[in-house]
């Protein structure tokens, strides 16, 4: 029994010892806790980071117009790419927690049940005129076991890089899981925008339509008088067919639009559901920093650069652990066990305690090879950081410009709008009058037309280069994000 106590004591030490690797008493957040949530690192990072709570899922059941935010939510959890990222995320971080086996012992346990029976014969006496066979039956039952414990005791950090190894792709596929999110939301709030723009187009459509009734109206009545002849009446007619196939054509992309939407929600193509429209006047003045705060800000927070810097940490854990293959590893193996005779008490204990030295002195070259690879992949992961970064900085600068460009659009198309809205009802008074033609009229109603057009085009951009300036610069999150920027998601609500 004292041997068996050694053997306890010494499995507990080992056990103890094995804690002290990296993701026991430090385990990071291995992944999201779900599809359409991002993964938040157990430290936090630089920047932004007041998360609020998740919101619902489900659309509402009355008719209230449903919002952005409703939009996103239900498309990140119902996208397909998310579960695939997210699914990959989750393999990374089982691939890291088998990574950690390496600080543990290893402990087997053989054991064994036999039962033998022979017969053995004999020679009981030999004589010329006698001779005779005597056969003997010996039946023989045991069991044993043994237990062994295999661990390695150092190995000059060759375990501890592997770990580290894993655990840098595991956040690699965590900032890509996040990277795909953004990705989801940008794309969902671009094809939002387009139905909103294919709606607002068939709203203007429809306002052209009315005023070309009020022009074949006014041309009708001017016929009545015989004021004019029927060739204003036939003129101001095809204006209005023509403007109707427009008309007809636009509820196509409408609904064209919507589909796409709904595609990008993960929604079947029957759904249906109303939405809002786009703020009559959007209050964006100093929504955004400067360009080159946001250019900092995208460092900080875009997550494929974060995903390309774990990519650089992982291939710098694996060069740690190229080099430390040169070095020896000590090991040692436990074993003890018994066996047990039927009828007897059985033997004493046996036990074995080895130590062990590994060096790898020549294996052609192999490992110094491996570390020569190892180091063109750290050069590589070097290299793509800093095409990473560089491709970032180009975004948030191209979109920024789009951005403020599109700000400026807003403005003059409003005015523009307001100018041919006047424009329009000046000749339309002056050709009931008498003083103008059909002509001027309809060549009005296409610049109020047109005007209208412009406007609409003009919001639409706006709300798109918003969201791609917020992608760009890494602010699309998931979670409902505040910070000293507006959150995007609720501009319609908070400039409505």
């Amino acid at each position: 029994m004292k041997h068996v106590r050694i053997v306890a004591f010494s499995c507990f030490s080992l056990f103890y010892s094995c804690t002290k690797g990296p993701g026991f008493l430090d385990s990071p957040s291995y992944t999201a806790s779900n599809p359409r949530t991002e993964w938040t690192p157990e430290k936090p990072l630089k920047g932004p980071q007041d998360v609020l709570p998740l919101l619902e899922t489900a659309l509402p059941e009355d008719d209230e117009a449903v919002s952005l935010t409703e939009v996103l939510n239900v498309a990140l959890s119902n996208n397909p790419t998310t579960q695939t990222s997210w699914a990959k995320a989750k393999q990374a971080s089982y691939e890291y927690q088998i990574s950690l086996a390496d600080y543990f012992p290893e402990v087997d346990l053989s054991a064994d049940v036999t039962r033998q029976h022979q017969s053995i014969a004999s020679t009981g006496g030999v004589s010329i005129s006698n001779f005779s066979l005597l056969e003997e039956e010996i039946s023989e039952e045991s069991a044993g076991g043994t237990l062994t414990l295999t661990y390695t005791l150092w190995d000059f950090g060759k375990r501890s890089a592997k770990a580290h190894q894993y655990l840098h792709a595991l956040h690699h596929a965590n900032w890509s899981h996040n990277e795909v999110i953004q990705s989801v939301i940008r794309q969902t709030m671009d094809a939002y925008y387009t139905f909103l723009y294919e709606k607002a187009q068939l709203i203007a459509i429809k306002t052209d339509l009315d005023d070309l009734q009020t022009s074949f109206d006014a041309a009708k009545d001017k016929l009545a008088h015989g004021v004019n002849d029927i060739s204003d009446l036939l003129q101001a007619k095809t204006a209005y067919l023509a403007k109707k196939l427009e008309y007809e054509s636009q509820i196509a992309k409408k609904e064209s639009s919507y589909q796409t939407l709904l595609n990008y929600m993960g929604l079947p193509g029957e759904t249906l559901f109303e939405t809002g429209d786009f703020p009559e006047h959007p209050q964006l003045d100093n929504l955004f920093a400067s360009a080159q705060e946001l250019i900092q800000i995208a460092k900080e927070s875009r997550p494929d650069i974060a995903a390309s810097k774990a990519t650089l940490l992982q291939q710098e854990a694996a060069l740690k652990k190229a080099k430390a293959e040169l070095y020896p590893s000590f090991n040692t193996t436990v074993s003890g066990g018994e066996r047990w005779f039927k009828g007897e008490s059985g033997l004493e204990p046996n036990y074995s305690l080895q130590l062990s030295l590994s060096y790898p002195v020549f294996a052609g070259f192999k490992y110094v090879n491996a570390i020569r690879r190892a180091e063109a992949s750290v050069k590589q992961a070097q290299s793509s950081l800093r095409m990473t970064e560089l491709t970032a900085t180009q975004q948030v600068m191209a979109f920024y410009t789009d951005f403020e460009q599109a700000r400026k659009r807003v403005v003059t198309s409003e005015e523009y709008l307001e100018s041919a809205q006047l424009e329009f009802d000046a000749i339309l008074s002056n050709y009931e009058r008498g003083t103008r033609t059909i002509l001027d009229v309809l060549s009005a109603v296409s610049a109020l037309a047109n005007a209208r057009s412009k406007y609409v085009d003009a919001k639409n951009k706006l709300y798109s280069s918003l969201a791609n300036v917020a992608f760009a610069a890494g602010l699309l999150h998931s979670t409902n994000t505040k910070n000293m920027f507006h959150d995007v998601r609720t501009i319609h609500e908070e400039t409505q």
